[in-house]
């Protein structure tokens, strides 16, 4: 849809073009924008998407953003990930640390 409203904005004429897709959820909307040139255009001077910078677009659609940051239950799995995480770690560099001590244990002593 990026794209779509990109070509929009570059040329409002070819509002249909742009969103020409076949299937009649879409009447509505090609409706609507064949409707509004024929009674002054409205107040829309181009696309809402060319206008809102691409940072603030991930912030949108990001799932943490909207709901994530907000909800309790989200931050508290958040932040047991993230301890579990920390665990996780130290306990793999204390495996592979006692691993490395008997291997070079074991080729140092002799047999």
């Amino acid at each position: 849809m990026q794209v779509k409203d990109r070509v929009q904005a570059a040329d409002p004429a070819r509002t249909q073009l742009a969103y020409g897709m076949p299937t009649s959820s879409d009447v509505g909307v090609s409706t609507f924008r064949r409707w509004l040139p024929l009674v002054g255009g409205g107040p829309f001077t181009g696309s809402a998407a060319a206008a809102v910078p691409p940072a603030l677009r991930v912030e949108a659609l990001s799932r943490w953003e909207a709901h994530g940051k907000y909800c309790p239950k989200c931050r508290r799995a958040a932040a047991w990930f993230g301890i579990s995480r920390t665990v996780s770690t130290r306990l793999a560099y204390g495996a592979a640390t006692v691993g490395l001590g008997l291997a070079l244990a074991s080729c140092a002593s002799p047999v």
